[in-house]
């Protein structure tokens, strides 16, 4: 049931964002999940980066037939998702924006609960949501275990703990994200320059500038797992080469390139003296059970099957390499190219430096 704050006239408007390209078989989805909130916002903008499918043409028929909420495609010439959200905002008609991932689906609540901080405190500027990994098969699962074990496992954990949880630093994504509108345009919108991780940049900026950013813990979307090695590895790449490309580099991205730098040279050594292949191999062993099978055997949401004994190490392969070459290749890009440290210096200009290399970590 929605509070009286929520029924009140003078709540603010509420516009909900998604950028998409190229996704007509998850309109549906997405769409439908959102027509069974509890609240629905005032208005739905999907920016669309130029599909090249029918993507359009469904959400438009989508719109026709459900008329208790406005929905509407805003074209997106950049294509990128942070055009496309600066595109959208930029007609919208709320003093309240949602972000969220196109393809993703919705808890009745999430509107709700994302909502709430805003009609709460007035000073709040930005709002972090959750998201839970929706798994459908083995190696999804054991993809989720890999690269998103505390959010896969996060609903198991009391609530009166969570806080606990809460990293120093709290950067809000563009898969869940809520903001006022000034303080999206005070930050000066998202980088419109890259190509993946623009929310990453703005989320830096936003708690580097000490903008009150909280935490519904009770917002939820279920994000679709890409379920095949291939996709894992794309996926992974497109992020780091996106992170790379704003000189970011991970404790764990610094972690993976030394395993499998280490694990490399003990290869080419075994060619000279096979004992580094035993090497290697306790290296690869030690590596697939702590950043693999320590955590599917901690985890209880799935009994144990065999297939797990090739299909973590394909999983685990696949996400640690995508990662592994797409820092390299955004590293690569930012040195090569000044107009993106231009840009970024630009962007963050007037930014505490000291709080930005906190964030950074």
């Amino acid at each position: 049931m929605q509070d009286s704050a929520q029924n009140s006239k003078d709540r603010p408007i509420i516009t909900l964002v998604m950028p998409v390209r190229n996704e007509a078989e998850s309109v549906d989805s997405t769409l439908s999940s959102l027509m069974e909130s509890t609240m629905l916002p005032d208005e739905i903008l999907c920016a669309d980066g130029r599909s090249t499918d029918n993507t359009i043409e469904l959400i438009e028929a989508f719109a026709k037939a459900h008329p208790e909420v406005s929905i509407r495609v805003v074209d997106n010439p950049g294509k990128w998702s942070g055009s496309g959200r600066n595109r959208a905002i930029e007609v919208a008609k709320g003093n309240v924006i949602l972000i969220a991932d196109f393809g993703n689906t919705f808890r009745a609540n999430w509107i709700e609960e994302m909502s709430r901080p805003f009609f709460v405190d007035p000073d709040v500027d930005i709002v972090c949501g959750l998201f839970q990994p929706h798994v459908t098969t083995d190696f999804e699962h054991c993809v989720a275990v890999i690269h998103m074990f505390d959010d896969y496992t996060l609903h198991l954990v009391p609530r009166e703990e969570r806080d606990a949880l809460l990293p120093e630093v709290v950067v809000p994504v563009g898969m869940a994200m809520g903001m006022t509108r000034d303080a999206w345009a005070r930050l000066g919108g998202f980088p419109e320059w890259l190509f993946k991780g623009q929310d990453k940049l703005f989320g830096r900026k936003a708690w580097a500038q000490k903008y009150k950013i909280v935490v519904a813990w009770d917002a939820l979307v279920d994000h679709h797992v890409r379920p095949t090695p291939e996709r894992v590895f794309n996926y992974l790449y497109y992020y780091g080469r996106g992170f790379g490309q704003q000189k970011l580099l991970s404790n764990m991205t610094k972690k993976l390139g030394m395993i499998y730098g280490v694990f490399f040279l003990l290869v080419i050594a075994g060619f000279f003296a096979p004992v580094f292949w035993l090497l290697a191999l306790v290296l690869a062993g030690a590596h697939l059970w702590k950043f693999g099978f320590k955590k599917l055997l901690k985890q209880n949401l799935r009994p144990w099957k065999w297939s797990y004994l090739y299909q973590l190490p394909v999983a685990l392969v696949a996400r640690d390499l995508g990662s592994i070459f797409g820092h390299i290749a955004g590293w690569k890009d930012w040195l090569t190219q000044p107009e993106l440290r231009a840009k970024q210096s630009e962007f963050l200009k007037g930014t505490d430096p000291k709080r930005l290399r906190i964030v950074s970590k």
